[in-house]
């Protein structure tokens, strides 16, 4: 089952399209443009939000 997700930001200014280079990116998958792969659905980096397990929704 999918889930379709909505993410509110109330503070956008340290978004920005995914270089490729980060930590979480898998080489075979990564694809320029601010589009996952496979899916063509955006994507993108926010800088500075919590990880912690409960402290985002």
């Amino acid at each position: 089952m999918h889930q379709i997700l909505k993410l509110e930001a109330f503070h956008q200014s340290h978004t920005r399209i995914p270089s490729g280079n980060e930590a979480s990116a898998f080489e075979d998958f990564w694809k320029p443009g601010g589009q996952t792969f496979p899916g063509n659905m955006p994507e993108g980096i926010m800088k500075d939000i919590s990880t912690q397990r409960g402290e985002h929704t």
